[in-house]
């Protein structure tokens, strides 16, 4: 199968969600392969197990003709983007502590970055136990990755979304282009049930340090929500940006 040069008027392919899928598959591809070839436990899929290392058909179909996210390659992309890899899966916790944690840790980074503490910051709360029924969602899907495998995952209560996307043939590759329409604006227009589908919590991004205090009390802190000599370390070592950000503060 061969690509058609795009004109004018197609050829910036980064619009294309067919092209988009193909770039979210090729860093997943090499994540399982890597994984695989160092021995370690990777979830089998068939979407890209077969994949010679640089065979570019095998890796258009593992994109044409399919819905995007494939089944089978759901758990590899919530652990590959556990530790680092760009997907379009969004992070979700069961455990609001986890949900102030990183909250508070972001704004606090962020206002060392940027000196700013007139801004707010937003924590988002999806009703999943209504959203996860098929009868009012088709769409929206969850990935709750085996915690066994992943003890950050674990400590963290992780659960990840994806609004699922329709196949796309070949015919149809220069046609769709991506939806980056944010998942608030999308239940508005596709849920019609009767219950809040999601909560937005705003409070002032000066209140961080605040919030971060009253998590660490609760016991969840870098180093438990990170087991292990890295996240003890990094809890050393952000001491020293909270310590900047309440300084800004004036706390």
């Amino acid at each position: 199968m061969q690509i058609a040069s795009g004109n004018s008027e197609n050829s910036d392919k980064r619009e294309y969600e067919f092209f988009q899928r193909m770039a979210e598959l090729e860093p997943l591809r090499r994540f399982y392969l890597k994984s695989n070839e160092n021995g370690l436990k990777i979830y089998p899929t068939d979407t890209v197990s077969t994949f010679d290392e640089f065979a570019i058909d095998e890796l258009i179909k593992g994109v044409i003709n399919k819905s995007w996210i494939p089944n089978d390659l759901e758990n590899v992309a919530a652990l590959a983007q556990h530790y680092g890899v760009m997907t379009r899966l969004l992070d979700w916790t069961f455990n609001f502590n986890v949900a102030f944690y990183f909250a508070a840790v972001n704004a606090l980074n962020n206002i060392c970055d940027t000196g700013a503490s007139d801004k707010s910051m937003v924590i988002w709360a999806l009703n999943y136990d209504e959203l996860s029924r098929s009868s009012v969602n088709k769409s929206l899907k969850f990935v709750i990755p085996p915690y066994i495998d992943n003890p950050n995952l674990k400590a963290q209560k992780g659960i990840l979304s994806y609004w699922k996307s329709d196949p796309i043939n070949e015919e149809d590759m220069y046609k769709k282009r991506i939806d980056r329409t944010p998942l608030n604006e999308i239940l508005q227009d596709n849920y019609s049930g009767d219950e809040i589908a999601l909560y937005k919590i705003e409070m002032p991004i000066s209140e961080a340090y605040k919030l971060l205090t009253f998590v660490n009390t609760n016991g969840y802190t870098t180093a438990s929500l990170f087991p292990g000599y890295n996240g003890v370390a990094s809890e050393c070592n952000e001491s020293e940006m909270i310590n900047r950000a309440r300084h800004i503060l004036g706390q």
